[in-house]
């Protein structure tokens, strides 16, 4: 499905807000760098065209802590409502009560976290029955509100987000959640709080680009008509992430620009200030943080990218454990997004961590040579799924035990 017919499904599955009816809950679920920020921006762009008030708010920017989120998202429903023409909310109204109510629990020397997100989280309620108008919540990231739960008073974090957002209260929310964030088990509350109160809940995979979209993007900014192979090119390239096509676009199209995609992948990734090279940087810390077992993860890793594929045999032979403890860190992997299973092996998600991970590696390799070799050997982003799923099967709960689990074939495929 294309990214203009999964916004305008979300649109369809919103419909029209209205008051008398239970208010939609819809998640786009897709790693970092496939557009979803982008997405929403467009939705939100559309809703306010149907005389909808959208409230866009960035979990991950305004969910520093409670205080935080508390205060910022009063400030996001304030700034929407001025834009669709409203007056600031009175003194005197639900609204209004709120915001005092908040800024005393602010103004506290020791607010209580519950109290001022179950405040935060009805703002917008409120508001959209003061001004009787439709609102819907618009929340990038909204599994990172899950980081909150380490904040004292906030242990049962998930139930009271669930209640508020997806509960016969909440307002339509439209949102997006990604794999790093693991925000599986809050989803989960959400569509059991979405179901008691009678509320349509729905989750939809935004895929990598595929073929189609990719070449419609060559179009547009190399101004030609790219051949297929050059477009399964820029597929292996990016793994169908529209964030890496426009940064390797920066440097090999539009006029002027004299590098091909090869010498671009390479100069991106092996230059100290490619941006490619950052942005996967960033996406290894912050996935292995995610994920557990770090310094076990990171061994796997090294595996995987110098291998391509692998089995569990060979994963549980590196990490000297047993076949079942293996399986724990590989499912943990793939929660956060890391690794892809196909059959019985598995591989990296996303290609170009693999590469970062050979030139950042003990024996760092050519950047051009493993430019040449990604473009040869990995495969394209599937038009037929997303890169992973927010609502993978829970890991085991339990530790897992180290130990050596006895000699294992290596079978690397």
């Amino acid at each position: 499905m294309t990214r203009a017919a999964l916004e305008q499904q979300a649109l369809d599955r919103l419909g029209s807000p209205d008051p008398g009816l239970p208010a939609p809950f819809v998640v786009v679920d897709g790693a970092r760098g496939l557009g979803k920020s982008s997405l929403l921006e467009r939705a939100a762009a559309r809703l306010a065209a149907r005389g909808v008030i959208p409230v866009l708010a960035d979990i991950d920017r305004i969910g520093a802590s409670p205080e935080e989120l508390a205060r910022h998202l009063m400030l996001c429903v304030d700034r929407a409502a001025r834009l669709a023409g409203h007056d600031p909310f009175p003194a005197e109204s639900g609204p209004g009560d709120l915001a005092r109510s908040l800024g005393a629990q602010l103004a506290s020397a020791r607010p209580a976290a519950a109290a001022l997100l179950e405040g935060a989280l009805s703002y917008p309620r409120a508001a959209a029955e003061h001004l009787s108008r439709p609102l819907v919540l618009v929340l990038d990231e909204l599994g990172e509100i899950s980081c909150l739960s380490r904040h004292a008073g906030l242990r049962g974090l998930e139930g009271l987000v669930a209640r508020a957002l997806a509960g016969p209260a909440g307002t339509a929310v439209l949102a997006s959640a990604a794999p790093a964030s693991r925000a599986g088990s809050l989803l989960r509350r959400c569509e059991e709080e979405a179901a008691a109160a009678g509320r349509p809940f729905v989750i939809l995979p935004l895929a990598p680009w595929s073929h189609d979209e990719m070449a419609e993007f060559l179009r547009d900014r190399g101004g030609y008509r790219p051949a297929g192979g050059v477009v399964a090119s820029w597929l292996r390239a990016t793994g169908g992430r529209p964030l890496y096509a426009e940064i390797l676009a920066r440097r090999c199209l539009g006029p002027g620009r004299t590098a091909g995609l090869t010498e671009a992948l390479a100069a991106e990734m092996g230059a100290a200030d490619g941006t490619l090279r950052r942005e996967c940087r960033f996406d290894y810390h912050l996935l292995v943080e995610r994920s557990r077992g770090k310094a076990v993860v990171r061994s796997i890793l090294s595996l995987v990218a110098g291998a391509r594929r692998v089995n569990l045999t060979a994963v549980a032979r590196h990490t000297r454990t047993s076949l079942p403890t293996a399986t724990d860190y590989l499912r943990w992997m793939m929660e956060v997004g890391l690794l892809q299973r196909e059959g019985r092996t598995y591989r990296l998600a996303d290609p170009l961590l693999g590469m970062w991970l050979r030139l950042n590696g003990p024996e760092a390799s050519d950047p051009l040579e493993e430019a040449v070799r990604l473009l040869e050997d990995a495969p394209g982003a599937s038009p037929d799924g997303p890169a992973s799923s927010i609502l993978l099967p829970p890991a085991s709960p339990s530790p897992p035990a180290r130990g050596r689990g006895g000699d294992f074939p290596m079978e690397i495929d």
